[in-house]
């Protein structure tokens, strides 16, 4: 479970006096203000989604969207195109004669399916160029963040909400504030993977005594940047702390237990496999019970093999390496 921890114990607090104290208030409100205008900044530098994703977005909210609507967005990224037609002539479909027409590929894979798929990649390589790295790398990462928002889309399904694509969108892109993270604080992006290891906390916790901004709310900064439906900004925002108003009342909390169960199933890595206390509470609060959660993650780790053979592409621009285990850190 996740637990409280004070990096600064030595510090003897009951001996600063008020005006001591107030300026370092002053100190720590200054730097966030800096972290504030850093994020800013270097979001403006990597410029807006290119329009293929927010055309991807409008397809993603229309339900009545069809195979020939989606091919039209799709068909103007030839390399996009190469990965879905692979993905579809790939085993895990096995139709007997090669696919070679993208409609048709649509038509016989399902528009979610392609839909969803086409906006991973075109996401994560529009901005994400993510190397392996000791402790973190990208394909584990990848996975995660796919992990979520597919068991998030089955979660919402279940319970019958409306457009669980939604939830899905939300699940993808939860974690996006660690991405900016990596690019522009690599250094403390690392203390803080090294401090969550060695206390046994989660990536959120260990953030708080490194960083003065977390990585919800840069996710949710870059969101509102990139003018991105504002139930994506709140599920980015609030994905560890759970949903705190009433226009959106489950969006974070979905996205909070799909983390968690992603975590507990070993699907991907995030950054921490340390399991939050509102899991287990927000489980019973939508009546999701053990069987449901093994069901789900049998599904989840099964849609995530379907798109195994391309995975190793997101970031990189081609799908080469070798094939992935949907497992994470060890």
């Amino acid at each position: 479970m996740d637990k409280s921890i004070n990096f600064f114990s030595n510090v003897p607090i009951k001996t600063v006096g008020d005006s001591t104290l107030n300026v370092i208030r002053a100190v720590i409100e200054m730097r966030k203000y800096s972290t504030r205008q850093l994020v800013r900044d270097n979001l403006k530098n990597m410029g807006t989604l290119p329009a293929i994703v927010k055309q991807l977005i409008e397809v993603l909210n229309n339900p009545w969207s069809s195979s020939k609507d989606l091919a039209k967005v799709i068909s103007v990224d030839p390399v996009l195109t190469s990965r879905l037609l692979r993905l579809v002539n790939s085993a895990y479909y096995g139709f007997v004669t090669e696919i070679e027409d993208l409609q048709h590929a649509i038509s016989l894979a399902g528009v979610n399916t392609i839909r969803s798929f086409a906006f991973c990649m075109t996401i994560f390589d529009s901005f994400f160029e993510i190397e392996k790295r000791h402790a973190f790398n990208k394909e584990k990462f990848w996975i995660h963040c796919l992990g979520v928002g597919t068991a998030a889309k089955y979660i919402a399904q279940g319970m019958r909400l409306d457009n669980p694509t939604n939830y899905f969108m939300a699940g993808l892109l939860h974690d996006i504030g660690k991405i900016f993270q990596y690019q522009f604080m690599v250094r403390d992006f690392y203390t803080v993977v090294n401090k969550a290891q060695a206390y046994k906390v989660s990536y959120f916790t260990a953030e708080k005594s490194v960083m003065d901004m977390p990585h919800t709310e840069i996710g949710r900064m870059a969101l509102e940047e990139w003018q991105l439906p504002e139930f994506l900004r709140k599920a980015a925002m609030y994905h560890h702390e759970g949903s705190p108003d009433k226009k959106f009342p489950d969006i974070a909390d979905i996205i909070l237990i799909s983390d968690n169960l992603c975590k507990s199933g070993a699907i991907g890595f995030g950054g921490d496999n340390i399991i939050s206390g509102l899991y287990k509470p927000l489980k019973e609060k939508y009546k999701i019970t053990d069987k449901h959660v093994e069901d789900i993650s049998a599904k989840v780790k099964e849609e995530v093999e379907k798109f195994s053979e391309v995975i190793n592409g997101a970031g990189t621009g081609g799908a080469g390496g070798a094939k992935q285990p949907v497992q994470g850190r060890t």
